[in-house]
């Protein structure tokens, strides 16, 4: 998102409890790909339901990634999206998110401190991209 943390940009992150970390989890929006929708059409929607945000694609989804190959057969696509505006969130039932905004140029960081401060997990394709950022 430009314009996002003052006058830098910002990545759109979710902050939502998960049972088995027993703990809460910083991570990037995301969800299943619904029958008949396309990666791109689902991370859209997505990021509407679950922060509000309305996002646009510049380019195509990733090819497809193992999330734990080495455990499961668990895939998903990665979807960039440019965010423009914010309406209203609408959450599954049972979902309790809260939407933070991070400064992206700063995000490793960010996160580092959030992980500390509030003794929460980060999601690892979160990390990863903030460690990219970084390089």
């Amino acid at each position: 998102k430009r314009g996002g943390c003052g006058d830098e940009s910002a990545v759109v992150v979710v902050r939502q409890f998960r049972p088995p970390l027993d703990r809460m989890c910083y991570e990037l929006p995301g969800g299943l790909v619904e029958r008949d929708e396309t990666a791109v059409e689902a991370a859209i929607r997505e990021l509407r339901e679950e922060t509000g945000y309305v996002g646009v694609s510049s380019s195509e989804a990733s090819p497809l990634l193992g999330a734990e190959p080495g455990l499961s057969g668990s895939t998903m696509r990665l979807v960039v999206l440019e965010v423009y505006e914010k309406g209203p969130a609408s959450p599954d039932e049972g979902e309790h998110i809260d939407v933070v905004l991070l400064p992206t140029r700063s995000l490793a960081s960010e996160l580092r401190r959030l992980a500390e401060e509030e003794n929460a997990a980060i999601d690892s394709r979160l990390f990863s991209l903030a460690i990219g950022l970084d390089i």
